[in-house]
């Protein structure tokens, strides 16, 4: 059985492209999950860091296809 892999929050936030404070953002609105260590500190499953990269990655295209057409009405 292999464990998976956890990243410390400023890691995680590295990796996502995002502040670790917009980070522990989705952490208290339960857009991430992740377990934490006895003296308080969190860690992010890989699994998670991957959905929120899917999930940008989807809102980067469609916005994207959003501004294609509206270059395309304007033209």
């Amino acid at each position: 059985m292999k464990l998976e892999r956890h990243y410390s929050t400023g890691r995680a936030a590295q990796i996502l492209g995002v502040s670790k404070r917009t980070l522990y953002g989705w952490i208290r609105q339960d857009k991430i999950k992740c377990g934490r260590l006895p003296n308080g500190h969190y860690r992010i499953p890989e699994t998670e860091i991957l959905k929120m990269l899917y999930v940008h990655e989807k809102n980067v295209l469609n916005q994207d296809k959003t501004l294609q057409n509206v270059v395309k009405r304007s033209c």
